[in-house]
Parts: structure tokens; sequence; C-alpha cells
């Protein structure tokens, strides 16, 4: 744990409170089960005269590894994510956004509290298969989902990477075809979606397939 207190401050965004806690654990309940599980969280503001600044970072994980025989292994893993910072800001823009107020430091902008919070989600999980001596099959997935929002002052501005998914299956073969060679054939697929755009333009997308085939020599 940790806690700090400044009387003063040097930018709007310098915290004069923070907190932050971590915490980690690791639990082996059988010789073929790993089990861990990890907290980081971090808290600050700053509420001196019209700054209003608020910002936390928290972040939690689980993780699991099971191998119960040479022939077999599986692992997976999940992480949480949330990301908040609130500060009052001056601008200009072609949207006024509601409570917005006449600048207290410079003349001509309008004032509002600027907003950016966003939540991400990751997932993975994996399978290692060796029915036999020569041959080893691996599979796997992961995921990354994002939601959130942030302060909107122009009409085409979009949500971006704060609504969006990330996906990325795989596979690969391992055979050994002679003494010390082993062939690796391997596929990756990539997908990154969005899901908002504010105007004329879809919303971003990709995806690409990539195949990979090595030999390796021991020795």
């Amino acid at each position: 744990m940790e806690v700090a207190y400044a009387d003063n401050f040097l930018t709007r965004i310098d915290p004069r409170q923070l907190q932050r806690y971590r915490a980690r654990a690791n639990y082996t309940p059988r010789p073929w089960l790993n089990l861990g599980a990890n907290l980081n969280a971090l808290k600050e503001r700053n509420h001196t005269g019209d700054i209003d600044y608020d910002m936390h970072n928290r972040n939690f994980g689980v993780n699991a590894v099971v191998a119960l025989k040479e022939a077999i292994s599986f692992d997976g893993a999940y992480h949480y994510s949330a990301f908040l910072q609130n500060s009052n800001i001056c601008f200009v823009g072609t949207l006024v956004p509601a409570g917005s107020f006449a600048c207290n430091n410079a003349t001509g902008y309008l004032e509002v509290l600027g907003n950016y919070n966003g939540h991400t989600q990751d997932g993975e999980i994996s399978l290692r298969f060796k029915p036999e001596k020569r041959f080893a099959v691996r599979v796997g997935y992961s995921i990354s989902d994002v939601s959130g929002k942030t302060l909107i002052l122009y009409a085409l501005q979009p949500l971006g990477p704060l609504d969006s998914r990330l996906q990325q299956p795989l596979a690969a073969l391992d055979v050994q075809i002679a003494k010390n060679f082993t062939c690796h054939g391997g596929w990756n697929y990539y997908q990154y979606g969005e899901g908002s755009f504010m105007g004329q333009t879809l919303p971003r997308y990709f995806h690409a397939n990539v195949a990979i085939v090595s030999l390796k020599y021991e020795f």
C-alpha cells in the first residue's frame, strides 16, 4: 500500500492525494495445477480551485495452468482494467457540452469537465496436445474487448479504440520427421474492429491471416 499527500502541484494533473494498492497471490493445490491472481489499484485527485481532477487505474487478473500429463496441458488467463481521468479543460469546439461555462483562465474559451473512461477485458486460452512423442499440437484463442466514453467536442470525433475488439485465434503443429529434425507449421489470425464512428466514414476494421512453416534442427 502507498499513500501520499502534497500541499502544492506543478500541473493540473499533478495529484495532491494519491493511493495505490498492490497484491499478488499464487496457489498450487496439486503438482499439476497452478493458480494465480493479481491486483493493482491507483487513485489520484486534485480538487484545488476549478481543476476538479480525478483519476483511477484499476486492474486485476487471474490465471491457471493445468498439466495433468506430459501429453496434455492447458492454460488460461483473464484480465480486467478500468481507467478514468477527469479534469476541467478550456476549449473551443463545434459542440458545446451541457454544463459548459466561461473559462476562468482564457478569455473567449469555454470550460467543462473533460472525461476519459475506458474498460478493457482480456482473455486467453491455449491447449497443447502431444498424442505421441513425434507429434505436438497447439491451439489457442485470445480476445481484447474495450468499451468506454470520452468528452466529444467535434461532430466527427469517433470513439475509435474506446469501442473496439481484437481477436487472435491460432493453431500450430510440430512433427519430428527424423532424428534431430522437427517440422513446424503455424497459423495466426488477427481481427480488429471498432463499433462506433460518427460521420460518413465506416468504423475501422482489418483482419489478417499469417502462416509460417519452418524446420528445426537440434544437436
